[in-house]
């Protein structure tokens, strides 16, 4: 069954679940580079903490550091998701959102990316840990719109 969840800038992400050994897949679509890869991380701290973000937003009273780069969007994304899954592994489910704060080109055509996974507490123990199952992939539309689509393939640990 695929589960979906919408942001309000358009972006989104939604599970396919694969049927190979309990691997999922989160695509993430939107316009902006920024919000295709704050909306595939909500979808990997849904697999990895159980539960759906909430948006801790001004309540939060946790909030642990995420950062990457990359040579591209899919390398800079794994690389934010590594970080995240980092961070679960510490706070447990207590992780209810993910906000990206920053976004730039590099000089070399990469990307640089930060932001922080927010909660309200430490969680406790996790009901499954994931870890990327393969390399994490970016494509864009040719219409006019040019809607960008990420896949990041997870496997249960």
């Amino acid at each position: 069954m695929e589960r979906t969840d919408d942001g309000l800038d358009g972006s989104r992400y939604r599970l396919e679940p694969s049927g190979d050994g309990g691997a999922t897949t989160v695509v993430a679509s939107g316009a902006e580079p920024q919000a295709v890869l704050v909306a595939g991380l909500r979808g990997v701290l849904v697999l990895a903490a159980g539960k759906t973000a909430v948006g801790a937003g001004s309540e939060a009273t946790l909030a642990a550091p995420l950062e990457a780069q990359g040579t591209d969007l899919a390398e800079t994304f794994a690389g934010l998701a590594d970080a995240l899954l980092a961070q679960v592994d510490v706070f447990g489910a207590g992780l209810e959102d993910v906000r990206l704060d920053g976004l730039l080109e590099t000089d070399t055509g990469g990307y640089s990316a930060w932001g922080y996974a927010v909660g309200r507490e430490r969680g406790g123990s996790l009901p499954r840990a994931v870890e990327l199952a393969g390399p994490v992939s970016v494509s864009v539309s040719a219409d006019e719109h040019g809607r960008i689509e990420l896949r990041c393939p997870l496997r249960p640990l």
